[in-house]
C-alpha cells in the first residue's frame, strides 16, 4: 500500500498520500489539508476545525471523521479516511483508512 513517515512524513497509498501535521491527503476527488487545510472535491470543500462542506447541496458543518456525499452515495475520500485530533496542543494526528 505504501509507507508511513511520522511527524513530518506521510502515508502513501493507492489513492494518494497523507502528510502529517500540516500535510494533506491527496486522492481522486481532491485532498485534505490537516489543521489549516480542507478537503476539495467535486461538491466543494471541507474546512476542518472551522469547517464546512460547500457545494451543490449547500453546506454542512462536519464533525470529526468523514463526510459522506449524498450525490455519489459514497464517502468523499473514497478511502474511509478518518482524521482524529489526538491532542490539539501537541498537534498529533491519527490517520486511519480502509480501502473500499
Amino acid at each position: 500500500m505504501g509507507y508511513v513517515e511520522h511527524d513530518l512524513g506521510y502515508v502513501e497509498h493507492d489513492l494518494g498520500y497523507v502528510e502529517h501535521g500540516l500535510g494533506y491527503v491527496e486522492h481522486g476527488l481532491g485532498y485534505v489539508e490537516h489543521g489549516l487545510g480542507y478537503v476539495e472535491h467535486d461538491l466543494g470543500y471541507v474546512e476542518h476545525g472551522l469547517g464546512y462542506v460547500e457545494g451543490i447541496l449547500g453546506y454542512v458543518e462536519p464533525e470529526f471523521g468523514y463526510v459522506e456525499s449524498n450525490l455519489t452515495n459514497v464517502e468523499l475520500d473514497l478511502a474511509n479516511v478518518e482524521l482524529l485530533l489526538s491532542n490539539v496542543n501537541s498537534h498529533l494526528i491519527l490517520v486511519s483508512w480502509v480501502m473500499i
